[in-house]
């Protein structure tokens, strides 16, 4: 696999993951977001693992809204 296709694929799914990330069951999106990062922190490209970060981030916090019960 060239670089050029292995980074044409990265950025591919960084988009689906970024601008569709309810097309992606959230166990596969994390481990995507993992893998992203680490490529993306080989490749030198930070603005890209800032996101992905953000996107966690974000990912856990609509999780822990959503475990949360409500007594009323």
């Amino acid at each position: 696999m060239g670089i050029d296709f292995k980074h044409k694929a990265m950025d591919e799914v960084y988009s689906i993951l970024l601008y569709n990330p309810n097309n992606v069951d959230d166990i596969v999106k994390k481990n995507l977001i993992s893998n992203l990062t680490e490529y993306y922190t080989v490749v030198e490209e930070y603005e890209k693992c800032i996101h992905l970060q953000e996107l966690l981030k974000v990912m856990e916090k609509d999780n822990e809204n959503n475990n949360q019960t409500s007594w009323w």
